[in-house]
């Protein structure tokens, strides 16, 4: 029934589309002739004006009593000030007082050379009317006055009373026969798309086993195929989130037992007065520990709820990298790291949000020194390419499967799952790496060969 209530609703507004398109062209058929009609007139009134004799009155008369006849419109001829000077109809030409051409009207001829309008004329008729008006010129390219012809719709709307006739005639064959077939389609749709619901419903429960046929070419193979690939990510997200609840639950446990653990034993004499300084110390660095926790955890929030808003601003690349990189002095020294900076001969100014590129750069470099080795490289280069500047940041050390380099940017997903070496990270840094630059509208891509894994990302330069 729904599928027959959407032909009949498609068909419907098909034919009115059709019949609107041609009654439009219709309208614009009359409006050129219109236009064509107030052109030649235009022309005749400015050799009036300048020929102001009586042969040329009599030939200016005679050709707008043919418009008339020919087109049933009237003619208005008015000085620049929008006064009417004289009315050409059915009933002859004649002079008029005390009638005035709106003022929009008169704006648009004279500001554009072109008016139309369909309407009643700024209230001069009482019914709908079709109206096209144009300067009157002088041989020195100087405006006038204004010609305005208006005929009424009686051609248009005959030929759209023949049109409806004609769609009525047919609309009813057809929606026969689109009846017809739409019984059959759905007669061959309503077994997949029972299966479909079936498996939709037990996604619903968590249950993501079902699988669907996609051996059709239509819609409905592409929706198996759409259903078969969410069921895969939320399979895949189901899985990430109990990592990070692992992550997270493990990060949480282990400073919060040695805070703990070091408070009481600070608190009930068990640790010596002369040592509270250095356990001290431990529960400063733990505190920390979970503080950053919290904030990637905001942060990665506020991404995906629309909350985070980025404020651009021009700035000096080279400087903000700079900067961000002597931050993490202290790592790369305790690792004895060597880093390279190459950065481009010129200033390379940028737009974006500073903060947030700080942010982006500090977890770049942050992943670098975790997962560069002792006496390990880190190479950072900043270059321009065309209207980009292009950020590069490598490092050496183990190199990261295919595999992984497809899921690296997926929050909750950290490659070092045994956490042997990342072991404060909860698989958002790089998650909210990517968001950050998608809000900029730039992208960021990463490669690992032999050894060297390397991350680039792109911001747009201004002068």
């Amino acid at each position: 029934m729904m599928t027959k209530s959407l032909l009949l609703l498609s068909f419907c507004l098909f034919g009115a589309g059709f019949l609107w398109q041609s009654y439009n062209y219709s309208i614009g058929e009359i409006k050129n002739d219109l236009e064509e009609d107030a052109n030649k007139i235009s022309e005749l009134t400015t050799l009036l004006v300048e020929n102001n004799n009586s042969v040329m009155r009599r030939m200016y008369s005679s050709s707008l009593t043919v418009v008339v006849k020919e087109t049933k419109a009237d003619i208005y001829i008015s000085n620049l000030y929008g006064q009417v000077v004289f009315i050409s109809d059915n009933e002859g030409m004649r002079n008029v007082a005390n009638l005035n051409i709106s003022s929009v009207a008169m704006d648009k001829v004279i500001n554009t050379g072109k008016f139309s309008e369909i309407g009643n004329f700024y209230g001069i008729y009482n019914s709908v009317r079709y109206t096209c008006g144009v300067p009157v010129i002088s041989s020195t390219d100087t405006v006038i006055g204004a010609v305005f012809v208006s005929a009424p719709p009686a051609a248009a709307l005959g030929m759209l009373n023949d049109l409806r006739r004609m769609m009525l005639i047919t609309s009813g064959f057809v929606l026969f026969l689109a009846f017809v077939v739409s019984y059959f389609m759905a007669q061959n749709m309503s077994r997949p798309l029972k299966n479909m619901s079936k498996a939709a419903r037990a996604y619903g429960r968590g249950d993501f086993s079902i699988h669907l046929d996609e051996d059709r070419d239509d819609e409905i193979g592409e929706l198996a195929h759409s259903l078969n690939h969410m069921s895969a990510s939320l399979e895949r997200l189901e899985e990430l989130r109990s990592s990070f609840i692992a992550n997270v639950s493990h990060e949480l446990k282990t400073p919060m037992t040695t805070i703990a653990g070091f408070a009481d034993g600070i608190l009930d004499g068990t640790i010596p007065p002369e040592l509270h300084n250095e356990y001290l110390e431990i529960i400063s660095n733990d505190t920390k520990r979970l503080s950053r926790l919290v904030v990637r955890m905001l942060e990665a929030s506020r991404i995906e709820s629309g909350q985070m808003k980025i404020n651009p601003t021009r700035f000096d690349l080279c400087d903000l990298v700079l900067r961000t990189v002597f931050s993490f002095e202290q790592k790369i020294n305790v690792k004895h790291i060597d880093v390279n900076l190459d950065f481009a001969d010129e200033i390379l100014y940028v737009v974006a949000d500073a903060d947030s590129i700080v942010q982006v750069v500090s977890n770049l470099v942050d992943n670098a020194c975790k997962f560069t080795p002792e006496n390990g490289q880190i190479s950072i280069s900043i270059i321009k390419e065309g209207t980009k500047a292009v950020t590069s940041i490598s490092n050496t050390g183990n190199t990261i499967s295919e595999e992984n380099l497809q899921l690296i940017f997926d929050r909750f997903y950290k490659i070092d799952k045994s956490r042997a070496i990342d072991k404060n990270g909860a698989g958002l840094g790089l998650f909210i790496v990517k968001s950050v630059l998608s809000m900029h509208g730039e992208d960021i891509s990463v490669s690992s060969s032999n050894g060297l894994t390397q991350f680039r990302f792109t911001l747009p330069v201004v002068e």
